[in-house]
């Protein structure tokens, strides 16, 4: 018996086995068709399947010379200013910019000095040439001190105080964006005290952001460095906890420590040599250098990010820095052995 093909929108009654049917509608051809325990229309070309569900909105890019304010992950930022792109990233226990390319290793070890050079002063007309002794150091090559010297050395004319300024300015702003220096703190908060203050630190570095924190259902965190524990009614019993905290220098008297200048040396002189050149009307402005130096400051801070961030990567180990948070300032006594 013949197969019978039907063209309409609705399949033809008692179908026999082979009879085919285009769905003018669908715009698909089926076949009436036994797999040995039922007989059913089966499509007679492959077709799509159904569609998927969406998948998430990508990334905003955002183009200038500031941050985009409430960034979510996967945002993009391309710094004008400096010619980088940033990514919002989310490590797992904190969200910063991240460079988007990849990075330049952190510099080697210094290498070792070379033979003492021999110089020659005459002893007069016609007298003979004479050795010099090689010149000693006896400054330090790191530190504040360099650093001006350094700012004044590449930059003649430029005065101690503006040098000063922009060194200062320079490491403020690597420590507020690289997070460089965290402290880990065990707290205590009493019966009937609402709010815990880890702000000023000491008298050389300020509290500017929690980067973690346990120990509180319902806490409310007040810049720069307060929490308050909002459950009501206030427990009536004592309630302990973590906070991760990053500081920043509250004066230019603030220890820096030998770490901070053998590694990051290079990179606060670029982000001060950056500020400098970007200066509009300046006998030394130079937009071109101060992008330059300026890329090489975001390289830096992204390093010291990276190297900061690996610090504090292991939980359940005991803490380096063992304070306890009374509810109320340092100064009005923080127990501890740094008391």
């Amino acid at each position: 018996m013949a197969s019978t093909t039907t063209i309409g929108d609705t399949p033809p009654p008692s179908p026999a086995i082979g009879d085919a049917w285009w769905d003018s509608v669908g715009g698909q051809l089926y076949i009436w068709f036994n797999d040995g325990s039922s007989s059913q229309w089966v499509a007679a070309t492959n077709r799509p399947g159904a569609q998927g569900e969406a998948g998430p909105p990508g990334g905003n890019i955002h183009v200038g010379d500031l941050p985009p304010n409430y960034p979510v992950v996967g945002d993009a930022w391309f710094d004008s200013s400096v010619g980088e792109l940033f990514v919002w990233y989310d490590d797992g226990s904190s969200a910063q910019w991240v460079v988007a390319h990849n990075q330049p290793g952190r510099d080697g070890a210094r290498g070792p000095p070379g033979p003492p050079g021999v110089g020659f002063y005459g002893g007069g007309p016609g007298g003979p040439a004479l050795p010099t002794p090689a010149p000693t150091c006896d400054f330090p090559t790191h530190g504040l001190e360099s650093l001006y010297d350094q700012i004044q050395l590449q930059m003649p004319g430029l005065t101690t105080d503006n040098a000063v300024i922009q060194a200062w300015a320079s490491i403020d702003e690597f420590y507020v964006a690289s997070t460089y220096r965290r402290e880990y703190v065990y707290w205590r908060m009493d019966p009937g005290v609402a709010t815990l203050s880890f702000d000023p630190w000491d008298a050389h570095w300020r509290v500017f952001r929690f980067l973690a924190f346990r120990g509180l259902s319902r806490p409310q965190f007040i810049g720069p460095g307060r929490v308050r524990d909002l459950t009501w009614p206030l427990p009536d019993t004592t309630r302990n906890g973590e906070v991760l905290l990053a500081l920043r220098p509250n004066n230019a008297n603030a220890p820096l420590g030998d770490d901070f200048w053998a590694m990051w040396f290079d990179t606060v002189l670029a982000g001060a040599m950056g500020r400098l050149y970007l200066q509009p009307g300046k006998p030394y402005s130079d937009p071109a250098m101060g992008r330059v130096q300026r890329n090489m400051f975001s390289q830096g801070v992204a390093q010291a990010r990276a190297h900061a961030q690996s610090m504090f990567v292991t939980d359940g180990i005991p803490w380096r820095y063992p304070y306890f948070a009374y509810g109320r300032s340092k100064n009005g006594g923080w127990g501890g052995p740094y008391e």
